[in-house]
C-alpha cells in the first residue's frame, strides 16, 4: 500500500501494515497460528484481477535484514530465497519440487532466527 512516501507491505491475511509489524508477524520460524507456516518461500504481487503483477521476494525477505548483508546467515537466506525464485521460474507450481527441500527448510529456519535476533536487537529502544 502507498503511504504517501514508500510502499508499505498490507497483508489482510494476518491484519498487519508496515515492513516493521510484517516481519513480526509473517517471518515466524517456530511457526505461526496460520497453518503452521513458518516463512513465505517467495512473495509475489497481483493486480485487482488477481493477474500476477511481480516478485516481491527480495523486499519483503531481504531487505528487512540488509544491515546484515555480511553475515553468513544472510548469504545462506538469500540465496536459499534467490533459489525458491529459480524453480518458480521453472514452472507456475513448485508442489512436487518441494519434497526434498527439508534440509534447505531446516537451515533457513536456522539462519531466519539468527537474522531476526539481530534485527530485534537493532530496533530494541535503548
Amino acid at each position: 500500500m502507498w503511504d504517501g512516501e514508500a510502499w508499505q507491505p498490507l497483508d489482510t491475511t494476518f491484519g498487519v501494515y508496515g515492513r516493521n509489524d510484517w516481519v513480526s508477524a509473517r517471518l515466524c520460524p517456530d511457526g505461526t497460528d496460520f497453518g503452521g507456516f513458518r516463512f513465505p518461500l517467495q512473495i509475489r504481487s497481483r493486480d485487482a484481477d488477481g493477474t500476477v503483477q511481480g516478485d516481491l521476494s527480495e523486499p519483503y525477505l531481504l531487505e528487512p535484514f540488509a544491515g546484515q548483508q555480511d553475515s553468513a546467515a544472510f548469504r545462506q537466506w538469500a540465496a536459499d530465497v534467490a533459489h525458491f525464485a529459480r524453480l518458480r521460474r521453472e514452472g507456475p507450481y513448485l508442489g512436487a519440487r518441494l519434497l526434498f527441500q527439508g534440509a534447505r527448510f531446516r537451515r533457513m529456519t536456522r539462519n531466519l532466527k539468527v537474522l531476526l535476533a539481530v534485527h530485534a536487537e537493532r530496533r530494541a529502544p535503548g
